[in-house]
């Protein structure tokens, strides 16, 4: 019976060229990370062996279909036109009107969406449509902003939305922003993390760490201590035009001059 479903889910895969990049993906992912754990990667990366030897094969695959997809889209928008539709559907065809040329610099940014964007960003889009719908009042100023900055009406298509969305919109939508932040401090996409200190150092409440120590951190709670954020930390986006986002409290997205591509997504 498994045998049959699996047979039957392969005949109606409707995208056949990518179904070896969806099996290669997880590896890159799964192998990438085992390094964190395995420190004799580097050897064995050398000898072309073990995790490392599937680490290579995949990325052949992946690499081969980033460049076959920029190599089509590149295709696509060189015989546009003037359609902005066709220019601006998508990042890629954005970042190809935008005058970049080089496919390594396309193929580095489409790998950096999919490691670190792709299951973050979906996750926290997720929790922003479940708050917005809990919140009539917050989606009607949203929708209310973006139709000032984008100088469209409500029976608008979304082709005539997407072709509208430029920098310059964008920076205008700051209640979307506040909106998406305050949704990110309750319910971040990684809500537990940890890093490890590259050099020796002390924090502000006395505290050393030494060069090597991992630091765990727990986000989820973090967004919701009433001693950082007071009465707002309620679960409600009631309260974002009130909200002031201190860099060095809101953790999610780092602190100062970061930016990682969630964020920017």
């Amino acid at each position: 019976m498994r045998q049959k479903a699996r047979e039957m889910a392969q005949q109606k895969w409707p995208f056949p060229t990518r179904k070896p990049f969806q099996i290669h993906s997880l590896p890159v992912n799964e192998m990438t990370l085992y390094r964190c754990v395995d420190f004799s990667w580097k050897i064995i990366k050398l000898l072309n062996i073990g995790s490392e030897a599937m680490l290579r094969k995949s990325l052949k695959v992946v690499d081969e279909f980033v460049y076959n997809l920029i190599k089509s889209k590149t295709e696509t928008v060189a015989n546009s036109g003037d359609d902005l539709h066709l220019k601006r559907r998508d990042i890629l065809s954005r970042l190809l009107a935008s005058g970049q040329t080089d496919p390594k610099y396309f193929r580095d940014i489409i790998f950096s969406l999919f490691v670190a964007g792709k299951d973050t960003a979906a996750s926290t889009l997720t929790w922003f449509i479940y708050m917005v719908c809990k919140h009539p009042d917050i989606q009607e100023k949203i929708a209310q902003e973006v139709r000032e900055a984008t100088n469209l009406k409500d029976n608008s298509s979304i082709d005539e939305l997407a072709d509208n969305l430029t920098e310059e919109t964008l920076s205008k939508m700051q209640y979307l922003v506040a909106a998406l932040t305050e949704t990110s401090r309750l319910y971040p996409a990684v809500p537990l993390n940890a890093k490890v200190c590259s050099s020796d150092d002390t924090w502000p409440d006395g505290f050393s760490v030494k060069k090597g120590d991992i630091v765990g951190y727990h986000a989820y709670s973090m967004g919701r201590m009433k001693y950082i954020w007071g009465d707002v930390m309620i679960s409600s986006l009631t309260h974002i035009a009130q909200i002031l986002f201190f860099v060095f409290c809101f953790v999610l997205f780092w602190f100062g001059g970061a930016n990682i591509t969630p964020k920017s997504l």
